[in-house]
């Protein structure tokens, strides 16, 4: 048995001889043979499109073909973006200065509004590994300035030459 195509069929595809028909108006027009169907959606200048081809005789809907396709795509378009995707990256060193702190903070808060995650790496090279601390609280800082907007996932994560969290928007915490 072959598998049954993603869009409907439409207009000349249909396989039945008769069909309950849809106006474009939404009414029912009721049961007919597929050419007197054809006619009618010629007629108003669609489209006769298949919408339940199990239903005896199959369901038909005279519309805009076209139009359907496009919403279609629309939709599939937005499910692909909505899909989780690999975080964002946000490096810090541990003596980074405040204005570019502030720069990075507001970047990071555009990700969490627009609905991505980030994640905050502070990199800490040479002696500055002797110092952890710094690397702590900055992120410490950074989480608690951008707490409105963003929540850490887990814990943030420290180890020998960097400390770094993942951030994600605020409403989808809220949901989880």
């Amino acid at each position: 048995m072959s598998k049954p195509s993603s869009q409907p069929r439409c207009n000349d595809k249909i396989r039945s001889s008769r069909v309950k028909v849809i106006d474009h108006h939404g009414q029912q027009r009721g049961d007919m043979s597929l050419r007197d169907a054809l006619n009618i959606a010629e007629d108003a200048g669609l489209d006769l499109v298949e919408v339940a081809p199990e239903a005896k005789p199959p369901v038909v809907k005279i519309m805009d073909y076209g139009r359907v396709r496009y919403q279609q795509e629309k939709k599939q378009k937005a499910d692909r973006r909505s899909r989780t995707r690999d975080p964002h990256q946000i490096r810090l060193s541990p003596v980074i200065a405040e204005h570019d702190l502030d720069t990075k903070r507001r970047a990071a808060q555009k990700f969490l509004e627009k609905g991505d995650q980030v994640r905050i790496s502070v990199l800490m090279r040479g002696r500055q590994r002797a110092h952890p601390q710094l690397a702590i609280d900055l992120l410490s800082r950074l989480i608690e300035e951008l707490a409105v907007f963003g929540v850490p996932l887990r814990p943030a994560q420290h180890d020998n030459h960097a400390s770094q969290v993942t951030l994600a928007p605020a409403a989808t915490a809220a949901a989880h």
